[in-house]
């Protein structure tokens, strides 16, 4: 076999290679990050909370009489907001209205499409804003808290913001831009010792230590 048809065959082969290395260890980073997606969040929020010295508190459990638990997956307090954060995760796209009972959840395998009902996730905003406040004892509806839905990226491509402007749905990608777009708010700082006052409470309601960077 001359030299060129060898050369050309090893170069493909190699290119198939390569290939087929990139296409197994995509598949890999998709079922790991389908895994850890909470993990992934959290380590975001970490960053975030180190960054803008800001309190968080993780894994937060709200008891709702003697057999249910309301849990808020993450709480950002922030100078003058404090962020009442649940994590999704969906395998296909997201659709619906803030009011609406249901959402729709529309995936698509082997080319069949498929609708399914999801439970509409700013109804679990509403009641994040119902129950915080409630424990600290303040009305309910003080403009302190803002509740976000933090969805993956491939479920939804943009910021949904409901009408009240306190209660989100938001992409990963845009979670530190929203932040620092509502802290730009033309609102006072919540006064320090009565934030940290908040987050202790919060904290010890949920038996919980609050993580905040150390100066």
């Amino acid at each position: 076999m001359p030299f060129e048809k060898q050369l050309v065959i090893i170069c493909i082969s190699i290119f198939i290679a390569v290939m087929t290395v990139l296409i197994v260890l995509n598949i890999f980073r998709a079922l790991r990050y389908k895994k850890n997606y909470k993990i992934h969040y959290a380590k975001m929020l970490y960053r975030l909370a180190i960054d803008y010295d800001y309190y968080l508190i993780n894994n937060v459990l709200l008891p709702l009489g003697y057999t249910h638990v309301f849990r808020i997956d993450h709480i950002l307090a922030s100078n003058k907001y404090i962020f009442l954060i649940k994590d999704y995760k969906f395998t296909g796209h997201v659709e619906g209205k803030e009011n609406d009972e249901s959402w729709t959840l529309t995936s698509k395998r082997k080319d069949k499409v498929r609708r399914e009902l999801i439970d509409n996730p700013f109804n679990d905003n509403k009641e994040a804003r119902r129950l915080i406040p409630m424990i600290l004892g303040i009305p309910e509806t003080s403009s302190f808290f803002i509740s976000i839905a933090l969805i993956n990226d491939e479920s939804c491509q943009r910021i949904i913001e409901g009408k009240s402007k306190y209660e989100y749905l938001v992409p990963y990608r845009y979670f530190k831009n929203l932040i620092t777009n509502i802290e730009k708010r033309p609102e006072a700082a919540i006064d320090k010792e009565q934030l940290e006052d908040f987050v202790h409470k919060i904290a010890a309601y949920s038996k919980i230590t609050p993580q905040k960077k150390q100066k």
